[in-house]
């Protein structure tokens, strides 16, 4: 399977960049096609509305490394990973300028995905990251896409914390009990959604990816 991971901390050591690491790693080991588009780092202007691609029926006006680099890559793409980080109740602009292009390629990449997304905050709160899943489940329905998991994860700080957490922990899977996708599951400083987890016990369950 050829999945896109695309994320957006500008923050190379922060936390969801760690736990992009260790998506990719599970899902590299399982066998998968990965590549990684950094949003915080390629040149990406956000959508203007100009309608000059009229709805993705023609280029972009903007030919920068979404036109050049990404825009290919999603269109031959089985998954879309959507990592970033949240920033006042929502996913950081440099993620979000990228995801604002999908205007430009729509016919092309809608329907027959799979799409996953991870984000970290520092706050506790449930509440922190609803608008985060609720933009997340309007580009699902809008575009067609199959919700194929979440990792949302609330209380860290940095990445240290992060690294110590059952999220990258290779025993989360036996360690911790694991509801079905689409129930949250409470733990010390965050919650799970889960299908997938990362780093070991993603390399077992990204190949749910291709069923």
């Amino acid at each position: 399977m050829k999945m896109v991971v695309m994320t957006g901390s500008p923050r190379p050591k922060g936390t969801t960049n760690r736990l992009a690491d260790e998506f990719i790693k599970g899902a590299t080991e399982a066998g998968h096609e990965v590549f990684r588009f950094n949003c915080a780092t390629a040149k990406v202007h956000p959508c203007v509305g100009c309608n000059h691609c009229g709805f993705g029926a023609g280029p972009c006006v903007f030919q920068d490394d979404f036109a050049k680099v990404l825009a290919p890559k999603l269109q031959g793409a089985d998954a879309v990973v959507l990592c970033g980080s949240t920033y006042y109740f929502a996913l950081n602009p440099q993620l979000a300028s990228a995801i604002s292009r999908f205007y430009c390629i729509n016919n092309a990449i809608t329907g027959e995905r799979k799409a996953v997304l991870i984000t970290a905050c520092g706050d506790e709160g449930e509440w922190i990251t609803d608008g985060i899943e609720k933009t997340h489940e309007g580009i699902l329905k809008f575009m067609r896409w199959t919700d194929a998991g979440r990792v949302i994860a609330r209380g860290f700080q940095s990445a240290a914390e992060v690294a110590s957490s059952p999220f990258v922990k290779a025993e989360f899977g036996t360690s911790v009990e694991v509801e079905r996708f689409g129930e949250k599951i409470p733990h010390t400083r965050a919650s799970y959604h889960v299908t997938f987890l990362v780093k070991v016990d993603a390399s077992k369950r990204v190949a749910e990816l291709a069923a």
